[in-house]
């Protein structure tokens, strides 16, 4: 990579700099799947990506340090898929106490409302469709997800379930403001673009309806 006699002109950063440099293996005795793996160039990679960085500080017999820095309006998160009327959304795993399949026979009317009893609580059951005001797409709430607030819980009626991944947050612009049920949006690996709810913004917005 460097002969010896340029090493020598190099700083203290550019020389923890060639950690990240393809292919470059530690051990003592190279053989011939010697740095081969998943290197740390791949790490500087996928991490300037996401607009962040990666810094190194190190000193001897004490030991090393690894810097990384993302920006403020990113975040990753772990997220449950889900599909209503067509349409995915991701629901942060946080958020969620539960999920199972509709039985109608359990559910109940209380105050007019339906609900579910789960472990002795009654829960209200909402379509996510009919909260999100989404044009019905003939399709039928087969699962229900049960989310929870600060001191509430719902059970939300879905179509499918899409399974669990981590997704990265995309802040939504200022256009959006007004929709606390979005945290923001991300991409799948697909190209497509799956809108977050914020379970607490949700909350606040059924409680309105």
């Amino acid at each position: 990579m460097v002969t010896e006699e340029e090493l020598r002109g190099y700083s203290e950063q550019e020389v923890f700099g060639l950690i990240f440099a393809p292919g470059l293996s530690t051990v003592r005795e190279v053989s011939d799947v010697s740095g081969r793996g998943v290197g740390m160039d791949i790490v500087r990679t996928q991490l300037e990506k996401l607009g962040g960085s990666i810094e190194i500080t190190s000193e001897l017999n004490v030991g090393t340090e690894f810097v990384i820095r993302l920006p403020l309006t990113l975040a990753i998160i772990r997220a449950l898929l889900v599909s209503v009327q067509g349409r995915s959304f991701a629901l942060p795993i946080a958020a969620v106490s539960e999920t199972r399949k509709l039985d109608p026979k359990e559910v109940r009317v209380v105050q007019q409302r339906d609900c579910l009893v789960i472990r002795e609580q009654i829960v209200p059951l909402v379509s996510l469709a009919s909260a999100l005001a989404l044009p019905s797409a003939g399709s039928t709430p087969e699962h229900l997800v049960i989310v929870f607030g600060a001191s509430s819980k719902v059970a939300l009626m879905v179509d499918r379930l899409l399974g669990e991944q981590e997704v990265v947050i995309k802040p939504l612009g200022p256009f959006f403001t007004a929709n606390r049920e979005l945290a923001g949006a991300t991409v799948l690996g697909d190209g497509s673009v799956v809108p977050i709810l914020d379970v607490k913004g949700l909350l606040g917005l059924l409680r309105q309806q």
